[in-house]
This record gives C-alpha cells, structure tokens and sequence, in this order.
C-alpha cells in the first residue's frame, strides 16, 4: 500500500480505510482523497482506527479545514454500508436509520484476542433503538466478569462477586432494558 489509507474494490464493494491517527480525525489531503474515493453509487464499507460510534456517542471525525468523516460516510451519494473502527477492545454494533431511509451499521470492532472492555459502562443507547444495539460482552456478563476481578484484586471476593443472574438483573434495573441473556 502507497500511504496509511487505502481503497480495495471487489466486484460488488468497494472498502476503504483511513488512518485516524490517535485523534479520530484526518488531514485535509486525507479528507479529499476520501470525498473522491467514496464517490459513485458502488456499495461501500468505511474501516478505520477509531469508532464514529461508541459508548452511545457520536464521534464523527473530524476533517481539517471543514466537514466530518460521518458527514461522508452517511451522504447518500456515496452509498456507505457500514463503519467499522477499532481501538475499544469489545464489540459494539449500531445500526443507525438514516434520514433518506437507509440504515448505516456502525460497528466498534476491537476484541481481536485483545483484552475485552468493559461493556456493562455503556448507557442506555439513544443513538439507536436498544433492541437492535448489540454488544460482547453483553453488559450483565461484563459485571459480573468485572466484580470476580475486583474481589480477587481486592483479596475480598464474597464481597464484590455477583452472578451472571445477579448482575443482569442489576443492567435491568440500572437501564431499564431487557437484557440480551435472560437467567431462569
């Protein structure tokens, strides 16, 4: 590859990625590559290092000298599929309906063998119906994984350690949602 972005196409999607840097934004030569490769009607999937969606907020990467990555990816002439970034060790999925009708799926795919984040700290999600949000691990079984550590690390587990059960019932409460795994 001749530079730190790139475009792939095959015969039904063209897939493009962007170097986001540790900011989540791009320069202004960067910016103006991706305005002319996501051009045409061809299907597209945007990958890039940093989530435009995480934890329930929007983090639409920032362009030098104006716009936003998002701004591209959900402009209707460009056709975009999908957004999948990294970095947040877990996995996300958003799937956002467009203003023109579309639903754009916004992915956080971070959990490559690496060590998984936290999920049971992600609120309630408003940028999409909670139904349709999807996350691993699921927020009950984060909890639940989360107090096992801190009662180890604390040498004080029959303290903090709660159950699977204990603890997606504890999500139900906090964000009053049906959780994803229900315990019987």
């Amino acid at each position: 590859q001749p530079g730190p972005y790139w475009a792939i196409d095959t015969p039904t999607l063209r897939i493009v990625g962007i170097d986001t840097g540790i900011t989540g934004g791009i320069d202004r030569d960067q910016g103006a590559w991706l305005r002319e490769v996501s051009a045409g009607p061809k299907p597209k999937l945007l990958v890039t290092g940093k989530p435009l969606y995480v934890d329930d907020s929007s983090r639409p990467g920032p362009i030098e000298g104006g716009g936003t990555v998002d701004e591209i990816v959900q402009d209707p002439a460009h056709n975009y599929v999908a957004a999948i970034g990294g970095d947040i060790h877990n996995y996300q999925r958003y799937p956002v309906r467009l203003r023109d009708g579309r639903t754009l799926q916004y992915v956080v795919s971070g959990g490559g063998g690496a060590f998984m984040h936290a999920t049971h700290t992600i609120p309630r999600t408003r940028v999409t119906d909670e139904k349709d949000f999807r996350c691993y691990p699921l927020r009950g079984d984060s909890l639940s994984s989360y107090s096992r550590l801190y009662g180890r690390v604390l040498r004080m587990s029959r303290f903090f350690e709660i159950t699977p059960a204990e603890a997606t019932a504890a999500i139900r409460h906090r964000l009053g949602i049906t959780p994803g795994r229900g315990y019987g």
